[in-house]
Order: structure tokens, then sequence, then C-alpha cells
């Protein structure tokens, strides 16, 4: 069984650290900076976050710090430059300090490498692990998949690959400032300024090797059986985050339902399914927010969690199917599905 960390790759999931969508970041819906189809069925994913050079976000894992996991994201790179002072990629602390990171070797290279292999201290210095043995694709047709499997401790480890090729490993201390652990990841581009950028998507953590591991992404489609609160799927299935079109309901047990599109069918199984929801509370009595579901018919509502005091991401993990007990099948997910969620005292 693979256990879900976490799964990102949209405009609400990212910390964006300097600038914002539209100065420095872009949605980007060019194809071959995110896999849109395969097979001409099921869609990997709808757009990918557009980093341009000097400006990187982060993504903190809301099921907390990992020792050991293996952390898979989907990399275009655009352009043959390179700089050596700027972080590329990397891992970060459930803070968000970068812990472990690549950064250019010279000034002449572009995402193509190699790329110098550092731990990081909360002070920024810099430790050298070693050096990869290639890098990424230049405006690859498809993204490249990039995989680093960690064991964060004094006798750890580091390996990574692209494409399912390895092009670093290391065996060691790979801690800074008795760290036991680790939090997010660290999305930049190889350039610190410029029109050179980087694009990513599909990020998921698990307890794996993330190269066996995609994202699919389905969305809300148009109201479900239940539609209780006050809204529309405009305001939930939005790309670009706009946090002033919400759903709204002030009645206690309200459940608001969404049909959700078909993934397809293909060569593969499901592991299990994340629903990603940005929500508050709003000024009444209601306090809770529990996922609620229409599994082939038969409707679902899992445990309930406090709603943030702003808006924020809030992740519901499911690892099997809440009906059957067992895990997901390729049925489930493309049959009678609704998804939402309802709010309590």
């Amino acid at each position: 069984m693979v256990n879900i960390y976490d799964a990102a790759g949209e405009d609400g999931a990212f910390q964006y650290q300097t600038g914002s969508i539209g100065a420095g970041f872009l949605i980007n819906t060019t194809g071959n900076t995110f896999r849109s189809l395969s097979n001409g069925s099921y869609a990997y994913a709808r757009c990918s976050i557009q980093v341009f050079g000097g400006n990187h976000m982060i993504r903190i894992w809301p099921a907390g710090v990992r020792s050991v996991a293996s952390v898979g994201m989907r990399v275009s790179c655009n352009s043959s430059s390179g700089d050596p002072l700027g972080l590329f990629i990397g891992l970060v602390d459930g803070a968000g300090v970068v812990r472990i990171a690549l950064r250019n070797t010279l000034t002449t290279n572009g995402p193509g490498g190699p790329y110098n292999v550092y731990k990081i201290d909360a002070l920024g210095t810099l430790t050298l692990l070693g050096t990869t043995s290639g890098g990424f694709s230049i405006l690859p047709t498809s993204p490249d998949q990039f995989t680093m499997n960690y064991n964060y401790s004094t006798s750890g480890s580091l390996v990574m690959y692209v494409n399912g090729n390895q092009i670093f490993s290391f065996t060691g201390d790979v801690t800074t400032d008795g760290l036991t652990a680790l939090g997010g990841s660290y999305h930049g581009s190889y350039l610190n300024g410029g029109a050179e950028n980087c694009s990513y998507s599909e990020v998921v953590v698990v307890d794996t090797d993330a190269r066996n591991v995609a994202l699919v992404t389905s969305e809300g489609a148009g109201p479900g059986t239940l539609d209780q609160w006050t809204g529309a799927v405009t305001n939930v299935n939005e790309i670009q985050v706009n946090d002033t079109n919400f759903d709204t309901t002030a009645v206690s047990g309200s459940v608001q339902r969404y049909a959700m599109s078909a993934i397809g069918t293909g060569n593969f199984t499901i592991v299990g399914k994340v629903t990603s929801l940005r929500c508050t509370q709003g000024t009444g009595l209601l306090s809770h927010i529990a996922q609620a579901e229409l599994i082939n018919g038969t409707p679902v509502v899992g445990s309930a969690q406090a709603f943030p005091p702003a808006f924020q991401e809030v992740l519901f993990i499911e690892q099997v199917n809440p009906v059957t007990g067992v895990a997901f099948t390729q049925g489930d997910i493309n049959g009678a599905r609704e998804s939402g969620y309802q709010a309590t005292t």
C-alpha cells in the first residue's frame, strides 16, 4: 500500500515567497509545461505554476513533517542559461526554511546541469553533499519527472532521479541544526533574474518511490444532488484562486456537493484520493467542515475538522473507498461521483 502524505499542483497549494501570480509567477496552460492528457483519456493536470528568475515558492505539507519520504514533481524549463547563486529545487523544514537544495555549479549551466547538492542550516550556511551527473531538459515536449527520495537523519540518504534515471546519490549525515524531519518542498527558477523560468505541476509526497506515482486531476463540473449552500461550481473549480468568490452557508449540517469530472480509464491503479478545499470560518457559529461525497450512489460524510481562521487549503486524504473499505477503482472515480463539504457547529 502506498501512503499519501501530500498532493498539490495548482495556485492555492503554494506559498509565494517572492512575488505573486502576475508578478514573478504565472498560471501556465502551455501544453509542454504540464501533462494535460495521456492516451487521449485522462488528465494529469489542468495547468502548471510558472516561476520566473529570482522568485520561488514553497509547499508546506499539511500532513506534517516526515523523516522518510519520496517527493515527486513535474518540471519544465525554458532556457539554457543558468546562475550559480540561485537555489533551484529543494526541501524545507516545517517552518519553510530550506534544508536541502540543488544549485547551479557554473554561470553557463542551465537546466541540463550538473548541479551541486547542498544541505543548508538556518543561517544559510551551505555544506556540499555532491554533484549531480545530469539535470533537466530544455523546452521538453512533456515535462520532466523529478524525484527526491530522502531519509533525513545523521545516518541518512538522499537519492534523486530525472525521468527515472538516477542523477545523484548520497549516504551519510543530511541534517542540519539537529532536525530529524522535513516538511515541504522548494520550487524556484535556475536564474536569479530575467525571463528564464521553470514550470511545476503534479507535486506528490508518498512513503514509497514517487517515480511510480502520478497525480491525476478531477474538478467540479456542475451541481450535485445536494445543493444547499449559496454559490456555484465556478467558485470552487477555478484554476487561479479568487477568495472574493466563494460558496457560503449559515445552516449547520448543510451539504454542498458537485458532480465531478471523470478521469477516464487506462493502465493504472488508484492508490488514493486527495480533495483540496480552500476555506475559512465566517462570522456565524459554524466552526467545522467535513468532506461530503456521493460514491456510486452512496452518500458519505467524513470526519470534521476546524475551519481555518483565514482562507487556506484544507486537505482530505482517502486511501480507501469509504463505502467498500478497499482501494478505489477506476469505476468508483468515473462513476456517479459527487464531492463537496458539510459545515457544522
